[in-house]
């Protein structure tokens, strides 16, 4: 499928569920779907989303900061949420998504929710994400996925502090937020590393969108937690696996914003 085309079929898919159209929903789904890494059938998602968008009042569901990988079989985007409180209130919140189809179906559905303590929080009317600018020297998808996974290695390695100043623009913008460059490594440095002590990333999956210069990239995080939080999760050897979504702009060579959300308690430890 084009880029047009597999963004117009998953937003399609959006509305059925906004629509409360169930059973269309569930058509635009391959009869197996793999849910965050479960199996299901397309009838089970579909009763899943229900259940959820009834629980939370969820009156419509969109997307944005869309990216389209090279090969027109898999989306990464922001999923907003729109519901509504019992005295009417409108409420915005959001997830990453990532989502896989085959034969012009979804077969694959990666979904982590945003953290509501969180920046930003749910809001009345969330900003969109704007629009990348053209670049001058697109990189190939090669070059963006070497450079992406040099800069995700400098958590592992130790070498984040100074492949930041190396891969970022002068101000980049994180989740929303503006931020001098040389401040992020040690915004990081307090408020992800504590958190993460002990577990080492890999790339599992990656979009690349070559004419937008954008990625979307599922993380796993895997080893011995150091943190006392997250060891509820662990299995036999001390061992715990949990994941991250996140999304990257490039422009000329350098990452000018992002957006994570993680699929574990990110309260300080």
């Amino acid at each position: 499928m084009s880029s047009q085309d597999v963004t117009a079929t998953f937003q399609s898919f959006l509305d059925l569920l906004s629509a409360k159209k169930w059973d269309e929903a569930a058509e635009a789904l391959q009869p197996k779907v793999i849910y965050n890494g479960k199996d299901n059938t397309n009838d089970e998602l579909v009763k899943h989303f229900a259940e959820y968008m009834e629980e939370d009042n969820v009156t419509h569901t969109r997307m944005d900061g869309i990216r389209v990988h090279y090969d027109g079989k898999s989306i990464g985007a922001r999923q907003i949420m729109r519901s509504e409180d019992a005295d009417g209130k409108r409420i915005e919140s959001w997830g990453l998504i990532m989502v896989f189809f085959e034969n012009n179906k979804i077969s694959r559905y990666y979904l982590i929710l945003h953290q509501p303590h969180l920046f930003p929080p749910p809001s009345e009317s969330l900003a969109p994400i704007p629009a990348p600018q053209p670049p001058l020297n697109p990189m190939s998808a090669d070059e963006l996925r070497e450079f992406y996974h040099v800069y995700i290695n400098g958590y592992n390695n130790g070498t984040m502090p100074f492949e930041i100043p190396k891969r970022f623009t002068e101000v980049v913008t994180l989740n929303g937020e503006p931020f001098d460059r040389d401040l992020v490594p040690s915004f990081f440095e307090k408020a992800l590393l504590p958190i993460i002590a002990g577990l080492w990333y890999t790339v599992e999956e990656m979009v690349i969108d070559l004419e937008k210069q954008r990625i979307f990239v599922r993380l796993a995080l895997e080893g011995v937690s150091k943190n006392e939080r997250l060891r509820k999760d662990e299995t036999e050897g001390g061992r715990i696996k949990v994941y991250e979504q996140a999304m990257y702009d490039f422009h000329d060579g350098r990452i000018t914003g992002g957006w994570a959300v993680q699929g574990f308690d990110m309260t300080p430890p």
